[in-house]
């Protein structure tokens, strides 16, 4: 995946978040909003990897779901919301 992909990627994951705000979405269904996106080579590996990015940037967070701390949910941050924003893409 080159860098553009890679940032309208991150910008769809971002975008998810924001939708599913004020909840945290699991990976999985991240996953599958990027498949639907078009992004059909990307794994959960890939999604979690950028979801990564995502928190060091400060732009998502990630807290344990309440029934199962292995499993991690992700949310949008403030800065994230403003990241978006200034982006117009929300």
């Amino acid at each position: 995946m080159n860098d553009e992909q890679k940032t309208l990627m991150r910008n769809t994951l971002l975008v998810q978040l924001h939708d599913a705000a004020p909840s945290a979405v699991p990976v999985g269904t991240l996953w599958q909003g990027t498949k639907l996106a078009g992004f059909d080579t990307v794994n959960q590996r890939d999604v979690e990897r950028e979801l990564a990015f995502a928190v060091d940037k400060g732009l998502a967070e990630s807290m344990p779901h309440p029934q199962n701390a292995a499993l991690k949910r992700w949310r949008l941050t403030a800065a994230g919301r403003d990241y978006l924003e200034g982006e117009g893409l929300v």
